[in-house]
């Protein structure tokens, strides 16, 4: 399923003149839009400033920044070849089509009016003619906002026919010359490219696909200081719950001081370490780890891991086969399942009551008769709320219908003991909410004009901070103060009611700095694509903001909303 959602991106690119597969290039790109001869005279009104090769943290991962002064003044230039550098022993130049590229690209494309960006390997036929490069490689174009940057990847294998690769499409020079997009302050063009020379054997193993890409150019624990989780095939709705739950200290600590040690008397524990922390037998038939194991050390190399983290023991903890890891399952369902093991597992134990300490609240039911004394109540506890999504502007609405009351009169009488038929207010009221909220948004619903399970994805919007207050049971002559609730996690679906693919948005200590956690990919991104940009689509069913960073389309943009919001409560 989301092989199919990288496929409709694609599609969607290259319909639109944008992210397309390149074409290689003849003459190595180098022929000019008009095609004729570049002039003999340079104009000198332009500046080129190429960075210094920068380390990334990871010791095959590079970065250079290409500048370009007065770039607007480059318009009589077909190409703009900058100096050559040198990353993982082959040296390679930027080639700039500030007009567009004309090589190998149709006579009815719109590729003219687009900037061309490519990366070329010729600089090393001086040193080697006969060279085999593998590289994955990824260009931006930046910007003065960062939800403007405009990112896009590629691998290749570079040889000495085939030297140059790249983006006839990267960017339309209207969108790049329009002021309030902010790429050229001052009239300064800066593009960064980040690179990777692959070993043989990376290279056999790369797929080709964009979120492979961001996993060989973006090391997530030097980048960000956490590391992702790996995706089975279709667990990604998993990953971005449980990287929900681990961002949780409280819930961190309380499933470290878990009992396990019993389940790891016959494997080789390391001395003196937690008993996430073991040495397997080869050969040897291990028994399945328990849930509470299985947990302890996914949160345990999610700490210590430099690399993403494998989820198999977990899943196989949970009961699944094969099959069930390549099936998208509820989330709702397993945050429930998977809180209630953990609540099980404590009791007894020194951490008994920390998962309803956490996630518990209560609420009341209850029905009030007019005319006549007599009220019906009922107290019921809670571990997550689920919140309408359509016919609600926000989630003040929402929260607003969740506790409206309800007349019941006319044929819809309520039968009190005693009292007969009597018209009464039916509603709830909530006694107490627990320091983190889980709201399951109901983006997934039963249309029954057409008899199927269709998506919301209807505009909804959720501030980063709430007040709970006003939702609390009323005491007569008494005032609740402020219950102030900060947006901890955002989980997203992308796709429609057959699938898609889910990741999340976390903001670890409810500061300022927000990650997206995209199965193995982790990656740091600004509030507005955490926030706003998961509202859902506006009543024209328009995208309600402008393309995110790495190249996401306004198409994929309009098919991701936000299903679950995880708020914690202010000094909890």
């Amino acid at each position: 399923q989301e092989g199919e959602e990288e496929r409709a991106g694609l599609e969607e690119d290259t319909n639109s003149g944008g992210d397309e597969e390149p074409m290689p290039e003849a003459n190595s790109g180098a022929e000019s839009p008009t095609g004729a001869e570049e002039p003999s005279e340079e104009r000198t009104d332009y500046t080129e400033d190429l960075g210094a090769v920068v380390a990334t943290g990871h010791p095959d991962i590079f970065q250079v920044t290409y500048r370009i002064r007065n770039f607007s003044r480059t318009k009589h230039k077909a190409q703009i070849n900058s100096q050559p550098f040198e990353v993982g022993g082959v040296k390679w130049s930027i080639l700039l089509f500030p007009q567009g590229s004309k090589a190998g690209v149709p006579k009815t494309s719109n590729h003219m009016e687009q900037l061309g960006i490519f990366l070329d390997s010729a600089p090393h036929k001086e040193k080697n003619a006969t060279y085999t490069c593998s590289a994955c490689f990824e260009f931006s174009v930046i910007s003065t906002n960062p939800a403007e940057i405009e990112s896009k990847s590629l691998h290749h294998n570079f040889t000495p026919d085939d030297s140059d690769w790249g983006f006839h499409s990267f960017i339309r020079l209207s969108q790049l010359f329009d002021p309030k997009n902010g790429y050229l302050p001052d009239d300064l063009l800066t593009v960064k490219l980040i690179v990777r020379v692959l070993r043989e054997d990376e290279t056999k193993e790369h797929r080709g696909s964009k979120i492979q890409h961001e996993m060989l150019l973006h090391d997530s624990k030097t980048d960000t200081g956490f590391v992702g989780l790996k995706n089975q095939g279709a667990t990604c709705y998993m990953n971005s719950l449980l990287q929900a739950l681990f961002h949780v200290p409280a819930l961190q600590r309380a499933v470290f001081q878990m009992p396990t040690e019993h389940e790891t008397k016959k494997r080789r524990r390391v001395s003196g370490q937690h008993p996430a922390v073991v040495t397997r037998d080869n050969g040897v038939q291990q028994a399945q780890d328990s849930v509470a194991l299985a947990l302890q050390r996914v949160f345990y190399r999610l700490h210590y891991n430099a690399t993403s983290v494998g989820t198999k023991a977990l899943t196989k903890s949970f009961g699944w086969d094969a099959l069930d890891s390549f099936t998208q399952h509820d989330v709702q369902e397993l945050d429930r399942v998977l809180c209630d093991n953990l609540e099980e597992k404590m009791k007894g134990t020194e951490v008994e009551g920390a998962v309803p300490g956490l996630f518990r609240g209560k609420l009341k039911n209850f029905v009030k008769c007019i005319g006549v004394d007599f009220e019906s109540v009922r107290e019921e506890e809670y571990y997550d709320l689920s919140l309408n999504v359509k016919g609600c502007k926000n989630l003040t609405e929402s929260l607003k219908n969740y506790v409206e009351v309800e007349n019941l009169d006319g044929d819809n009488k309520y039968m009190a003991e005693g009292h007969g038929l009597v018209d009464a207010e039916k509603g709830c009221t909530f006694l107490s909410f627990p320091p983190v909220l889980h709201l399951h948004l109901k983006r997934f619903e039963y249309d029954p004009m057409k008899d199927a399970n269709v998506k919301i994805n209807d505009r909804f919007e959720f501030d980063q901070v709430m007040d709970l207050a006003p939702y609390l049971e009323k005491i007569e002559g008494e005032q609740h103060p402020p219950l102030n609730y900060l947006l901890h996690s955002v989980l997203v679906h992308c796709g429609d009611v057959h699938g898609g693919h889910y990741y999340a948005f976390v903001r670890p200590t409810c500061g300022k700095d927000w990650f997206k956690f995209n199965d193995e990919v982790v990656s740091r991104v600004t509030m507005e694509e955490a926030v706003s940009q998961n509202y859902g689509t506006s009543e024209d069913g328009e995208a309600i903001a402008p393309p995110a960073k790495r190249g996401i389309s306004n198409l994929h943009r309009k098919f991701s909303s936000a299903y679950m919001l995880v708020y914690v409560r202010k000094y909890a």
